[in-house]
């Protein structure tokens, strides 16, 4: 009876061992394991870990050493660009976004960054001028005048040679490539707006310009191609200028004229995630589709780059804003290290998981945001009026990108008018899909006033492929990256390159007949303990979210320091094009009710 009740004992002390572990906050938990393995010791670290590291610890008192320890990195130490050994784009793209975050000035690395812009050769550009009829023109470039005429299906009569000649169809009007820098100045006899078209060499694929002018009749619009690259070496470089364009727009620059190129070479670089820099830069529909379907469906992105999946995932968060993104955040904290980190210490992607999907900023109490104060000798642009919205919001609105009041988050920036009211989705000309419906094609989701799905195609029945279960969890392990401490590895099959994970064996010895009521208490808790090992991410998940839900204070060792973003400037707008759709939230399960139950029962029989 003694055995009995020591196993019984060491049962439900396991149980609760376990919970305790898991259920302890993660976030909290992964701020506090990256803080230990950069306090100290951050002149160790690559420039790519010191940026990375600064960005998500920017509110604790690490931020000096690593500041100092970037800046040492650097050419000549001058914070000019990174690193020393040779200066490329990316680095010093990282690097000043880090370094805005401490108050430091970057000019010298933004400078330098545009000092390295080219022109994206193989790109083929189109001169667009559209009328609601039939209307006569002028080109005119380089001081000379040229009459065409366009008819009422938009084809036009005449070439304006040399620099400008019919295609596709006499729909459009070719610039050749010796006149991309010249200035057209169209005037017409009707209203007329006027744009550029442009498209990769060898490709049927064409790209709005950024810019759409419009003039009454007699009036007249100003055509300027705006295009350039970032390059290492002789050659643009895609990444660097992707990288690059994030930082610019840090800044205040304008970035219209990066979005030419980023746009119409994103196929040739899909391993370095275009669609997701493209979303954050443009708010567009369609990059904002492209992202969520590059979704594994089990939650994380992995676009088989030389960075892995947690770094992919990340990018995608940051472009997304972290909204809706439950599934997500289920599989990080399901993968999470039991040290707090990810990818098994990794601190470049630590810091990135925790900046892209749990930012940590000043807390408004501290006295840091209030009233209109000041961060630093940044406004607080809520605080003293203005808007902390999107940059295609404030595009929208017609509103001016106030560059020098902070709003956090990194897809936010400072406007000095607010969000225009979305239209409703009948207004919008689409349907409401029911829940159990997705729409198709999946580009004609839109955002509209309503809730739910707003479609311009078909709401079709949502037909879930079950997912064939591996051997592992037939087995009633679990498919994991790595085994938490409290579990140990079986020699079971799973996919995508994880490992079957279960609890350690150590089951009792079956009682005598005479000992009923034993075994069977004794096997209840046993369930109840593997059922909470089991589902204990789904437990740990459902604990966070209402823990997320009540005001959660700020991770920080020691003082605070600087905000860690400044506003992003708006980017363009394309004609008559839809803001992109805001991601649904995902309806809670019902499983969590059933969770509550079993935590329940435990406590009761714990306390029998």
């Amino acid at each position: 009876m003694k055995k009995v009740g020591i196993v019984v004992f060491a049962v439900i002390l396991l149980s609760f061992i376990v919970l305790a572990q898991n259920l302890t906050d993660p976030v909290e938990k992964g701020y506090a394991c990256l803080y230990d393995k950069v306090k100290n010791n951050c002149d160790s670290l690559t420039v790519e870990q010191q940026s990375f590291s600064l960005l998500a610890l920017a509110h604790t008192d690490v931020v000096n050493e690593c500041k100092d320890a970037l800046l040492a990195k650097s050419r000549r130490n001058e914070g000019e660009c990174w690193p020393k050994e040779g200066c490329k784009l990316r680095e010093t793209s990282l690097a000043a976004l880090a370094l805005g975050v401490t108050n430091q000035d970057v000019q010298k690395p933004l400078n330098w960054l545009l000092s390295m812009n080219s022109t994206p050769r193989d790109l083929t550009w189109y001169l667009e001028i559209d009328a609601q009829e039939a209307t006569a023109c002028t080109v005119s470039y380089s001081g000379k005048d040229f009459k065409i005429s366009m008819s009422s299906e938009k084809q036009f009569n005449a070439d304006a040679e040399p620099c400008l000649r019919r295609a596709v169809n006499n729909y459009f009007l070719e610039v050749d490539q010796s006149c991309l820098t010249r200035t057209f100045t169209v005037s017409c006899d009707k209203e007329f707006i006027s744009t550029f078209l442009y498209k990769k060499k060898n490709s049927d694929v064409f790209h709005v310009s950024s810019k759409t002018e419009s003039a009454s009749a007699g009036g007249k619009t100003q055509n300027t191609i705006r295009a350039i690259c970032f390059k290492e070496g002789a050659e643009c470089d895609y990444e660097g200028s992707s990288w690059t364009t994030l930082a610019l727009i840090r800044s205040g620059k304008e970035t219209a004229l990066f979005i030419p190129y980023l746009t119409a070479f994103a196929a040739d670089n899909s391993k370095f995630f275009p669609e997701a820099f493209l979303f954050i830069l443009t708010d567009r529909d369609e990059f904002f589709s492209e992202v969520n379907s590059l979704r594994d469906i089990d939650g994380f992105w992995d676009l088989n780059s030389k960075y892995g999946r947690f770094y992919d995932t990340s990018l995608a968060t940051l472009s997304l804003k972290a909204d809706g993104l439950d599934e997500t955040q289920e599989w990080l904290l399901s993968n999470q290290d039991s040290s707090g980190c990810w990818n098994n210490g990794n601190i470049r992607d630590t810091a990135f998981i925790l900046y892209s999907m749990w930012p940590q900023y000043f807390d408004p109490s501290s006295g840091k945001i209030s009233g209109g104060a000041t961060i630093g000798n940044i406004p607080y642009c809520e605080s003293s009026g203005f808007y902390c919205i999107t940059a295609g919001e404030c595009d929208a609105a017609s509103g001016k990108n106030l560059e020098n009041y902070f709003c956090p988050g990194f897809n936010t920036l400072c406007c000095d008018r607010p969000a225009q009211r979305e239209e409703s989705c009948f207004d919008k000309g689409g349907i409401i899909c029911r829940p159990d419906e997705k729409c198709t094609p999946r580009e004609s989701v839109v955002q509209s006033a309503d809730s739910g799905v707003c479609c311009r195609g078909n709401c079709i029945k949502d037909v879930i492929t079950p997912q064939t279960e591996t051997e592992c969890e037939k087995e009633g392990y679990e498919c994991l990256s790595n085994c938490p401490s409290f579990e140990e590895e079986k020699d079971f099959a799973c996919s995508s390159g994880k490992i079957c994970c279960g609890s350690k064996d150590a089951l009792p010895e079956e009682e005598p007949p005479s000992r009923l009521w034993i075994v069977f208490l004794l096997g209840s808790l046993i369930v109840l303990a593997i059922i909470a090992i089991l589902f204990r991410n789904r437990i740990r998940l459902f604990f966070f979210r209402r823990k997320k839900g009540q005001e959660r204070q700020p991770f920080r060792f020691g003082p605070p320091s600087f905000p860690p973003r400044s506003p992003m400037p708006p980017t363009f707008r394309g004609p008559s094009r839809p803001m992109p759709p805001r991601p649904i939230p995902k309806k809670e399960s019902s499983s969590d009710k059933e969770f509550d139950e079993t935590l329940k029962k435990l406590k009761e029989v714990g306390k029998k």
